[in-house]
């Protein structure tokens, strides 16, 4: 549903569109628009029903001869007037948004208004039209908010897959305070136990402790549900972040990780944790489908011999294009090009039922989207794949 409205009602507007009255009144009767007519006095003489029964009134009728002032709350006349000089005195097109609280209810207008001319070109009111897009905002808010839901349960699904390399994080500190304490116990009976010797000890225990609490409370930022507004970040901190979370994992399973950062990178917009993910899903890929190569060639179905897995994460100043550019490249299992073109594509996946939702790609490509960027991807069957994002400067 929308309105049309004319704002015109001077000798002026009325010349201008004397012959083509019968023609924009039938436009307004029939329109299933909210519309109207406004002159430079600001005199409605225009309307259609639509519009009469926004206001409140019975019919257009009771709208013809009135200015914004007569129809609507101050607040609002005053904010329609400012509108209407701007799109006078501009002589160009303007397209608004606004809610508006019916009877407790919020709806929400997307409105479009334009000046009249006469026939000598001169400015002599405005026309406009504006639509109930209530139905379709709430349906983005819906999608919205699934879309934010299946974030989510993509992060509490990567902590899960993280849950060892975690426990390293957590242990190795707690280790090391374990034998502080067993070498000062020792120290203590054998009276060698000096003021050096604890000052030193206890800053042993300190950097421990630090590193613990960095870890925990990286990984509940990273679980919170809420999304932080975007802001000016360095795009490598982030990726050292997500290796914060699965670097054990990564060791654990033989990868070698190379990093290559370009220096003085420029900042990116966006929002950290989000782009967190991305690299989490991406180094998740690479990792599984370099396993899934070892499992060939120890299957004997892939003659290859001494193969090291390899992932090598590069970031860029692609000048010309305006963007940095992050590059994810290992050496696994590859993939065909008929599957590079579904890689994204919801509920895809290539791997053995139970080991992988589908989803991740299809989130991180949402996330980037998100972002202003764009993905590509590229590689051979068992040659390995690279990932690329490009995100705007």
């Amino acid at each position: 549903n929308a309105v049309f409205f004319c704002n015109s009602g001077t000798e002026a507007v009325e010349g201008a569109i004397k012959g083509d009255a019968r023609m924009i009144y039938h436009a307004l009767a029939f329109d299933p628009l909210t519309s109207a007519v406004l002159s430079l006095e600001e005199i409605r003489t225009m309307v259609n029903e639509m519009f009469a029964a926004s206001c409140g009134c019975a019919s257009p009728d009771d709208v013809h001869g009135k200015t914004d002032f007569d129809i609507w709350p101050r607040h609002l006349a005053e904010a329609y007037r400012l509108d209407d000089d701007e799109i006078m005195l501009s002589r160009a097109r303007k397209r608004t948004e606004e809610i508006v609280r019916d009877k407790g209810v919020d709806k929400y207008f997307e409105t479009f208004k334009s000046p009249m001319f006469d026939h000598e070109g001169k400015v002599v009111g405005t026309i406009g039209y504006s639509y109930d897009i209530t139905e379709r905002r709430l349906a983005e808010a819906s999608m919205n908010k699934m879309k934010a839901q299946l974030i989510q349960s993509d992060k509490l699904a990567s902590l899960g897959e993280m849950a060892t390399g975690m426990a390293h994080e957590i242990n190795q500190p707690l280790n090391a305070i374990g034998l502080v304490c067993a070498i000062m116990r020792k120290l203590m009976k054998k009276n060698m136990f000096t003021e050096e010797t604890l000052e030193a000890n206890l800053k042993e225990i300190e950097g421990s402790v630090r590193r613990m609490t960095q870890t925990i409370k990286h990984v509940r930022t990273y679980a919170r549900q809420e999304v932080r507004d975007f802001e000016m970040i360095e795009l490598d901190a982030t990726i050292e972040a997500a290796l914060l979370l699965l670097g054990e994992q990564l060791r654990i399973h033989g990868i070698e990780v190379a990093r290559s950062f370009e220096p003085g990178l420029p900042l990116v917009r966006g929002e950290p944790h989000q782009l967190e993910q991305v690299w989490i899903n991406f180094i998740s890929n690479a990792r599984d489908s370099m396993e899934e190569k070892q499992a060939l060639i120890d299957q004997g179905a892939l003659n290859v011999t001494g193969y090291q897995k390899k992932l090598r994460i590069e970031v860029s100043h692609d000048k010309a294009a305006s963007a940095l550019v992050v590059a994810f490249t290992d050496n696994g299992k590859g993939l065909t090009a008929e599957n590079a073109k579904k890689v994204f594509e919801p509920f895809f996946t290539t791997k053995e039922v139970g080991k992988g939702t589908g989803l991740g790609l299809s989130i991180s490509l949402g996330i980037i989207q998100s972002h202003k960027g764009r993905i590509t991807i590229e590689g051979q069957p068992n040659e390995g794949a690279t990932l690329k994002v490009y995100l705007p400067v």
